[in-house]
């Protein structure tokens, strides 16, 4: 029971402690906000297990995509943040 009692006044301290870093006006809250992206490939190759002689690929597809992943999301204010993703 102490142990529970411990660990939730840590967890409020903690919650105190990171509203002291929050932005004041939204302004300042899109100003710090965070940017982060990523590249990112896939490759799929199957055996189609045709052997129509007419096909170039005689039984093999494959396939290559790439995407990129760009994210903002903005400092909290009032306890409250933004985020948004676009693909």
């Amino acid at each position: 029971m102490k142990l529970a009692k411990l660990s939730l006044v840590a967890m409020v301290v903690a919650g105190l402690a990171s509203g002291s870093f929050a932005a004041d006006t939204l302004a300042d809250a899109f100003k710090n906000g965070k940017v982060s992206g990523e590249l990112r490939a896939w490759y799929f190759d199957r055996d189609t297990g045709d052997q129509n002689t007419n096909t170039l690929a005689k039984g093999d597809a494959d396939i290559l995509s790439t995407g990129v992943v760009l994210s903002y999301v903005t400092d909290s204010l009032y306890g409250f943040g933004f985020g948004a993703t676009f693909q």
